[in-house]
């Protein structure tokens, strides 16, 4: 008898449990529900999607870089951090109007992170330097607005969509391109395993490191407590699952077989690029200027290669040509220890060879 009592004590304590577990969810999934509905209005009267708890973290304002449909990622306008502004055009640049100026000449500058340039205060990047350098030239004849358009990590592929989606908008009068080392990666591989869209080696960082979370089926997503433990935990020890290093695609720096590097797709695919860069701007009547890619290192076939393939496509589209790659000096301080990023006096001279090249377009 005292054995059958204690059994129905245990099993009313088991279902207690249960019921008060139930309960205590059911409680917690209603005041996340209630905080999620309160947050989902942003600081600027948007709504946001607080479905998503992944899209509500991207939209708390605290990250530089964000996913983008058509490109790898894209920094996010309005950030403001640490000597970095985006405007409106995401754009490390300061703010611009669409529809520029009267007699105002435009230059938009592509590349990758040594157009973007961390290195240096945003007033010294080489675009900037640019500008202040034309307008002190021309002075009341002409006024000179130079747009910073590198974004960190681009390739020229990333460039050319960047140009087509957002800024042949601006009316730019003068391209320039600077990059190559992004693209040389891509480059480590057989014919066979080379796309042309560089799918090959773009993937979601996100889904690198497996987690618990990624065994949970998504029916769970339902539920907004198990949304905000997810979030909380991902943040608290898994920040790149949240970060904006989410929106970082390519981890290539170190992949494919450095033995390797396929010149005849390097020319096919980087080539290409360039060369549609050269009939876009040609189609909307604008200058465009390549720039070989200086390498303060060793010498890199890759990179020697790849600068063989823009004074070859400048020839065939009889476009402008700056080869730094000759023209900038080696150890001399233009470079900080990566042999890639330019230092302040690299930014300068990177102005001027710019800025000489252009005054040939307008003295002309």
């Amino acid at each position: 008898m005292k054995l059958i009592n204690r059994q129905k004590q245990n099993i009313f304590r088991i279902t207690a449990c249960f019921i008060g577990f139930f309960i205590f969810l059911l409680l917690m999934e209603s005041i996340s529900r209630f905080y999620l509905y309160v947050r989902k209005i942003d600081n600027n009267n948007k709504k946001l999607s607080y479905l998503n708890l992944v899209d509500l973290y991207y939209n708390e304002n605290k990250y530089l870089l964000i996913p983008h449909p058509y490109l790898p990622f894209v920094p996010r306008k309005g950030y403001s951090k640490d000597n970095v502004f985006i405007n409106q055009f995401n754009l490390k640049n300061p703010e611009i109007n669409l529809v520029k100026e009267k007699d105002v000449i435009r230059i938009i500058n592509l590349g990758g992170s040594t157009t973007w340039n961390s290195e240096v205060k945003m007033e010294e990047t080489y675009s900037a330097l640019m500008e202040k350098k034309l307008n002190a030239i021309y002075g009341e004849k002409r006024k000179f607005e130079v747009v910073n358009a590198g974004v960190t990590n681009y390739n020229s592929l990333d460039s050319l969509v960047l140009l087509v989606i957002n800024l042949i908008r601006l009316k730019p009068d003068i391209i320039t391109f600077y990059g190559a080392v992004n693209d040389a990666p891509f480059f480590r591989y057989d014919s066979d395993t080379i796309s042309n869209d560089y799918s090959h080696l773009y993937k979601d960082m996100e889904y690198d490191r497996i987690l618990i979370f990624d065994f949970i089926p998504q029916f769970f997503e339902k539920s907004y407590f198990y949304l905000i433990i997810r979030k909380f935990i991902l943040k608290r020890f898994f920040p790149e699952r949240l970060s904006s290093y989410i929106a970082f695609k390519t981890e290539v720096y170190e992949k494919g077989n450095r033995n390797i590097f396929n010149e005849e797709m390097a020319e096919r695919i980087y080539g290409g690029n360039l060369t549609v860069v050269a009939k876009i701007c040609k189609g909307y009547g604008m200058h465009l200027i390549l720039s070989t890619f200086h390498y303060d290192g060793q010498a890199n076939h890759e990179i020697d290669y790849l600068n063989e393939i823009i004074r070859k496509v400048s020839i065939e589209e009889q476009i402008l040509l700056i080869d730094n790659a000759r023209l900038l000096q080696k150890n001399q301080g233009i470079h900080i220890s990566d042999n890639i990023h330019f230092t302040l006096k690299g930014n300068y001279e990177m102005a001027k060879n710019f800025v000489d090249k252009i005054m040939n377009i307008y003295n002309n």
